[in-house]
């Protein structure tokens, strides 16, 4: 009986170290609307840190974050308490992805902000590409993020503030399908001097 329960305790340690030896990772799918199809769009993301993010010891157990992503986004989206030291990630143009874009990599994700940056090539003239903003407000060790049927918008920033989220066998999964959201003017808002004088 004695054997048995150390063996018991035994597996169950090791699954614990094995759990918490893993790496936090954030996988995330990003598509533009079916009808979008005859044009080539280029589908980039950065992912934002706040300033002054506040360390947690616990990286496993569910919450949602305390920062007011909400009034971020109303308050002229003021990105002075976010920073990012990585420029625009983009597919590798070996394995292009059309109107589509992929991306998986070890990251914690919890309160930071992810920005994609999406770019027509299709059109003569030059136009400003499009941005979605995505909080993510609700902590897990691994997150997936699927971004689906997005219509373009140029010059136009949309935020999503409150996104289609659950967990599911402890992890995040965020499931937005955004054909309807109407973004706002970015050139009108002082993210414009956020996102650089590129645009």
């Amino acid at each position: 009986m004695l054997y048995r329960k150390t063996l018991i305790l035994f597996f169950v340690c090791c699954n614990w170290f094995m759990v918490k030896g893993q790496s936090p990772y954030l996988a995330v799918r990003v598509e533009m609307d079916s009808t979008e199809q005859h044009t080539d769009y280029s589908i980039e993301m950065r992912v934002c840190t706040p300033v002054n993010a506040i360390k947690t010891s616990d990286w496993f157990t569910p919450d949602t974050s305390t920062i007011n992503f909400s009034e971020i986004g109303k308050d002229a989206l003021q990105y002075d308490a976010f920073k990012s030291t990585d420029d625009f990630y983009r597919n590798k143009s070996g394995g292009k992805l059309y109107n589509r874009f992929r991306y998986g990599n070890q990251v914690f994700a919890w309160e930071k902000i992810l920005v994609f940056r999406i770019t027509n090539h299709s059109s003569r003239g030059l136009q400003p590409p499009m941005f979605i903003v995505l909080p993510m407000i609700y902590k897990s060790f691994i997150s997936t993020v699927t971004l689906t049927n997005i219509i373009y918008q140029s010059g136009h920033i949309v935020f999503l503030d409150k996104p289609a989220a659950y967990y599911k066998d402890d992890r995040l999964y965020i499931k937005q399908s955004i054909p309807l959201y109407s973004g706002k003017r970015y050139r009108e808002l002082p993210i414009w001097q956020w996102l650089g004088d590129e645009y």
